[in-house]
């Protein structure tokens, strides 16, 4: 059997209230040469009987099983048959010339596509996420008004902005993304270490190296709701949400190999930028806000654990610490 041109791949987990549009959104594409990947896991509502009804009436459908949201989305990536990969988010839905569009822009050398998406924020959702997401987000067509037909954005444009606006998704969610297969032996797939910032720093991972296809056209909406992943996020520590992740970023950033152009661009876009004091500042940020809190603490300590690198900018915190001290206690005795 011949293989498709895209596999779309959706990870489900008690999906029931949004997989109906979700799935009706992605039959009723003007593009038909595609196979959807669903890899549950584990759904304890409707979910597995809603799918297994639309696998009876299309055999494009196929269904898996396996384990929590980031190894599923990786789940997902080495079940597909296709040449391109398409994320769609099961909460998520595609407009109808969505693959279309994004097949017509395909370029060989450029393996990962974005289009700007609509946000659906539903009643119930936290005000201050309904804020952020009206108001405050940065997304791509902010950085590029401009821009009205689809173009290669190339590493050397991007990667400046990603120092500029460090830890913003500017690219944006899975659901308007596509990537070609190509790119998982050659770059890895989704870090599961990252809950929040996983998809940014995959796309990064990818673009940084290859530039991005983007589309100045919304073509997808990511879903808001009280039950979503962004919204679970919001409970947790701001610790774990902000400065840990941006510190395992920011460490892919100056370590890992695939990281390697990134860097070489911007230091020569801005000679003065030093990839390992910044690191180290962001060091001394994250043992700052968790010094108070047993349970951050333990969590930086188990990064630091699986990265022996970091040990040494541990020890210049400690050395800086007790400077600190001894300067504020010289001041204080005058």
């Amino acid at each position: 059997m011949k293989n498709p041109l895209i596999s779309i791949c959706i990870p489900t987990y008690n999906s029931s209230k949004y997989i109906r549009p979700c799935l009706e959104s992605i039959l009723n594409q003007t593009f038909s040469d595609f196979e959807v990947i669903i890899s549950d896991d584990g759904s304890s509502d409707d979910t597995l009987e809603i799918i297994s009804e639309y696998a009876q009436k299309d055999n494009r459908i196929k269904i898996f099983f396996n384990q929590r949201v980031l190894k599923n989305v990786n789940k997902c990536m080495e079940l597909a048959r296709g040449e391109w990969i398409k994320f769609v988010f099961h909460d998520d839905i595609i407009y109808p010339k969505c693959l279309e569009k994004m097949v017509e822009n395909i370029i060989p050398s450029v393996p990962i596509i974005c289009c700007l998406r609509n946000f659906i924020l539903e009643e119930g959702t936290d005000d201050k996420l309904r804020n952020f997401f009206e108001a405050k987000i940065l997304t791509i067509d902010k950085l590029f008004p401009n821009i009205t037909e689809p173009v290669i954005l190339k590493p050397e444009t991007l990667s400046p902005l990603v120092i500029k606006h460090f830890g913003a998704n500017f690219i944006g969610e899975a659901s308007n993304v596509m990537i070609h297969k190509n790119v998982c032996p050659k770059f890895g797939y989704w870090r599961t270490d990252l809950p929040i910032l996983g998809d940014l720093e995959f796309w990064l991972r990818i673009s940084s190296n290859t530039g991005i296809i983007y589309i100045p056209e919304k073509l997808a909406s990511f879903r808001v709701h009280a039950t979503s992943k962004t919204s679970q996020l919001k409970n947790e520590s701001i610790f774990k949400k902000q400065e840990l992740e941006l510190l395992k970023l920011f460490y892919q950033f100056c370590f890992t190999p695939h990281y390697a152009f990134f860097r070489q661009i911007i230091k020569e876009a801005d000679p003065s930028f030093d990839f390992i004091s910044t690191f180290s500042w962001r060091t001394r940020e994250a043992y700052r806000c968790a010094k108070n809190n047993k349970e951050d603490m333990v969590l930086l300590n188990e990064f630091n654990n699986k990265n022996p690198i970091i040990e040494q900018f541990s020890k210049r915190i400690v050395i800086y610490s007790h400077l600190l001290k001894k300067i504020s206690k010289f001041f204080k005795g005058k």
